[in-house]
Parts: C-alpha cells; structure tokens; sequence
C-alpha cells in the first residue's frame, strides 16, 4: 500500500504547503478525502505511521506557516518540507511530528 501511495500522498501534502491558496486548499482536501477513503483498508500501524510522519507534521508546518504569516508576506511562510520515505513511515517518525507512535 505504501509503495504505491506514497508518492500520491506526498505530491498532496507538498501542493498543501504551495503558496497559493487555492492549490493549498485544494491539495488539503484531496489528502483528506483520500485518506478518508482509505480508513477502512489500512490497518491501524499504518495509520499511526501516517499520522505521525504526514499528518503532524504537515499539520505543524502549516501552523508555524500561518503564525509567520502575521509577520512577513504569505508566500514568504510557505517552504518545501523534507520529502517523505518508505524509511521515514517504517520507522515510524517523520521529524516533527507527535512520536511515540512506532
């Protein structure tokens, strides 16, 4: 399963950090209909490991992003995030995110 959605969901999570709004708004809600979609499929450690490697952190860059944002230009708050691995959701912990979810 990663394998293959993998990269799908790191081309949505990087669009979710894009500096424009409408394809940050837009990735968002491809990522979260897509992982809606696919709960019932994925077995619970492979969602602690996403959670933890995608969803935090990305939930965490973006927060970081918005309060910069109060102080400098909008597309000045938005940078690329590492990119996500096998190894990093295998380890379980992507850098920024919740951890103790292994």
């Amino acid at each position: 399963w990663l394998g293959g959605w993998l990269p799908v969901l790191q081309g949505m999570r990087d669009g979710a950090v894009d500096p424009r709004a409408s394809v940050r708004l837009h990735a968002l809600a491809l990522l979260q209909s897509s992982l809606l979609d696919a709960r019932l499929a994925l077995p619970a450690g492979v969602w602690f490991r996403l959670l933890d490697s995608l969803v935090f952190p990305l939930a965490s860059h973006l927060l970081k992003a918005a309060a910069m944002s109060t102080a400098a230009a909008p597309s000045a708050a938005m940078s690329p995030m590492p990119p996500l691995t096998p190894s990093i959701i295998a380890r379980g912990g992507g850098g920024g995110g919740g951890g103790g979810a292994a």
